[in-house]
């Protein structure tokens, strides 16, 4: 296409042979319509564009600044057929108050062909010009109107010329532009789609009609009204459809109808009915069947462009099937199943509270039927000594057993290092599917955890599920003896957010919320099967939110159902379909079936969403013992100042995980970050080389990481910014941006004497 420059109009060399036309002749159009004969026309100095009062930045498709007269242009047909000669027309209006338009261009568009500009009363003949922008040579086409046929404001003109469109489907755009007698011009850039999408008719039935399916055979009622619909919107460049072509035919016997091979093979000749759509954009078409037999529908539609849709036909087969369900999970989405999720195992006594933070462990898992994929990070409070990973099947019995004897898992031992660092990763089979029928989330009583007669509401009275438990207080045939041979909380670690079960048989994905980025559409269709479908399909949905509450009416209000009933775990019913976008950072149940227009239903779909809108979190530790303040300094804007020495062993270590305050945390996709320094360019390139320059400030390190962190050390002496940036697996985004104060220069003591000396 073309690229953008800006040029301005001088009067250019012209070259012409003119046989008829006198001197006289010849000099008055050079000075009237400047470069009218011109072949070919430079860019211009831009400071003499500058002067003039225009802007030097101008480029193709803009106005000059403070032009002497202002235009429209209109090019039509705007969307045409694919290569096919068309002759344009550009209708140009004078929409100023000033001055007149006495010359208008064409710009070539190089993906047509055979541009061939044409006459207009009271203009001179069109030229073709060439111009040459930042060493490309550009083709015009140029009018030049003729003494007082010039374009007065509030007039109007039209100019044809003739091109053979592109084959394939496209917007392109053409430059063409107006002048004024002053030398101030204007660019417009009008699009020319190419359209080759056909038009596409579907057939449907009113919800008054009776029908009914056995086999291949359909019957319609006569007072049925069958609707053809035609679109022609299934194209990036719609048109709107013509005419919609159909024809009713009988056929002998009832063969075609009992067989959809049969109903193939008839050929018909009968001449069509033409149905002219009597506006713009889609059509359709109501047919009522008067007389009681076997009948064969043929239809097709042209848009308006001319493309043809291919022809349909149909013997009237109606489906009983029950109608199909299709759930479209759209974008942000991540799947449960083979996705780790993390659980974090803290040094915590039998109230939940944090004995000692430094020590911490970091669990990532996978629970697929039986299966158990983990990797564990952490460091423990024991040093050099055996531990055991373990699943245990604990009950909410903390007031009668808690810690008692209750079966489990033994998943894998590891020796803890020197300094309490503990590492191990595999895969086990644990020999049954989590959780275990002891395991109090297998069968819930969801108002245990709210009893007050007796209990205190014990916020994590569920018990514990994964333990780092030093393998001498398990028995030696752990699990299958579950007690304990001693209960010393100072050495273990266990989990802060229960366990989440996932299998291979359930459905389950994580999904966003729209508290802070667009949430995740649910989109759930029911469609009627069979070829003919019955119509009337209704989407009927629940939804729960963490076991309970029922929350289906809120969601029913948002895509204007209708509730089946009073009660809260009662159906929400709605057209066809629903799009349900979560709104509770939390795990959802969501239930739904489909219901025709004669009550056949599917069967109920159970999926399970964890939705999560929260970002990660970002945490700074200081290295190093040299730094003064506020270390490490609060994200911008802050205050806080730090001062840090730039001797290479001082800096900050960046930590990130994904906020799982909400239990449903997807994980951490990846970070970047950028380390500036805020020197001046010649010592920035001097010292890191060249590339490094943005502008303002130096890139001295750059690079990505994940949960691993990342150590930043500071060597240069002057002011540094920190840039981070973390997303999650769902792309819920933290940005954070520091400013760190990087000193080498020592502090200098002088002594001066006073009075007497």
């Amino acid at each position: 296409m073309y690229s953008k420059r800006t040029f301005r109009n001088k009067r250019s060399l012209a070259k012409l042979s003119v046989a008829v036309l006198g001197m006289l002749i010849l000099i008055t159009s050079l000075f009237f319509v400047s470069g009218v004969f011109g072949v070919e026309e430079e860019a211009q100095d831009e400071n003499k564009f500058v002067a003039q009062g225009f802007d030097s930045d101008h480029k193709f498709g803009m106005h000059v600044d403070d032009p002497h007269h202002d235009s429209e242009i209109t090019v039509t047909p705007s969307i045409v057929p694919q290569t096919t000669g068309v002759t344009f027309t550009a209708h140009v209006e004078n929409t100023g108050n000033d001055a007149d338009i006495h010359e208008f261009r064409v710009y070539e568009n190089d993906e047509f062909f055979n541009f061939v500009c044409n006459s207009v009363p009271g203009w001179y003949d069109p030229i073709i010009g060439f111009t040459t922008i930042e060493g490309v040579e550009y083709k015009y086409c140029q009018w030049a109107a003729k003494a007082g046929n010039e374009i007065e404001p509030g007039e109007t003109e039209d100019f044809t010329f003739d091109a053979d469109t592109p084959e394939t489907e496209c917007c392109r755009t053409w430059f063409m532009e107006t002048r004024d007698p002053e030398g101030t011009y204007i660019f417009h850039q009008p699009e020319i789609c190419v359209d080759t999408t056909k038009p596409e008719t579907t057939k449907s039935f009113s919800p008054e009609g009776t029908y009914k399916i056995d086999g291949e055979k359909e019957w319609v009622d006569t007072a049925t009204v069958i609707t053809l619909d035609s679109t022609d919107s299934i194209g990036p460049h719609d048109n709107g459809v013509k005419v919609i072509y159909w024809r009713n035919l009988l056929a002998e016997g009832n063969e075609p109808c009992n067989s959809l091979a049969r109903c193939n093979e008839i050929q018909t000749v009968d001449p069509f009915n033409e149905e002219l759509n009597p506006g713009e954009g889609d059509f359709s078409v109501d047919i009522t069947k008067d007389e009681e037999s076997c009948h064969i529908l043929e239809f097709y539609a042209v848009d308006n462009t001319g493309n043809i849709e291919e022809l349909k036909r149909n013997c009237f087969f109606v489906d009983k099937t029950p109608p199909e369900g299709i759930k479209e999970i759209g974008d942000p989405n991540v799947p449960c199943n083979g996705q780790k999720l993390a659980l974090i195992l803290e040094n915590k006594n039998s109230n939940w509270d944090v004995i000692d933070d430094d020590f911490e462990a970091t669990l990532e898992y996978n629970t697929i039927g039986s299966e158990f994929e983990y990797s564990v990070d952490g460091k423990v409070p024991l040093p050099n000594t055996e531990y055991a990973l373990i699943y245990y099947a604990d009950k909410p019995d903390r007031f009668d057993d808690w810690g008692g004897n209750n079966p489990g898992a033994l998943i894998d031992t590891e020796d803890s290092g020197s300094d309490g660092s503990l590492t191990m990763s595999g895969n086990k089979d644990l020999g049954m599917n989590l959780p275990h029928p002891n395991d109090w989330n297998a069968d819930p009583d969801p108002d245990y955890c709210d009893y007050n007669n007796g209990y205190d509401n014990y916020t994590h009275c569920k018990g514990a599920k994964i333990w780092l438990v030093p393998t001498d207080a398990l028995p030696n045939d752990y699990p299958d003896d579950g007690s304990w041979a001693f209960w010393d909380v100072s050495g273990i670690l266990f989990e802060t957010d229960l366990l989440t079960y996932t299998s291979s048989e359930e459905e389950c994905y994580w999904v966003r919320d729209p508290t802070n980025l667009p949430g995740t559409p649910i989109k759930l269709t029911c469609t009627d099967q069979g070829p003919h479908p019955s119509g009337d399909e209704e989407v009927c949905f629940r939804v729960s939110y963490d076991i309970e509450p029922w929350l289906t009416k809120n969601y029913c209000n948002d895509v204007e159902g209708e509730m089946q009933g009073q009660e809260e775990d009662d159906w929400c019913c709605v057209d066809k379909e629903a799009e349900i976008i979560f709104k509770e950072d939390s795990q959802h149940d969501l239930e739904y079936f489909c219901r025709d227009a004669v009550n056949k239903t599917s069967e109920i779909d159970l999926e399970y969403f964890k939705v999560d809108s929260l970002p990660p979190i970002i945490t700074k530790t200081m290295i190093g013992e040299d730094h003064l303040g506020d270390c490490p300094p609060d994200p911008e804007p802050s205050d806080d100042e730090c001062y840090v020495a730039d001797d290479g062993e001082n800096g900050v270590h960046i930590d990130v995980k994904d906020d799982d305050s909400m239990d449903c945390a997807v994980g951490v996709d990846f970070c970047t970050y950028g380390l500036w320094w805020l020197t001046d360019q010649t010592t920035c390139e001097n010292k890191y080389g060249e590339n490094v320059w943005d502008g303002s400030k130096c890139n001295v390190e750059a690079g990505d990481f994940g949960e691993e962190g990342v150590d930043i050390i500071f060597r240069e002496d002057s002011t540094h910014d920190l840039y981070v940036n973390c997303w999650d697996e769902l792309g819920n985004e933290i940005n954070d941006e520091e400013e760190f104060l990087v000193d080498s220069t020592p502090p200098e003591t002088t002594k001066t004497y006073g009075e007497p000396q």
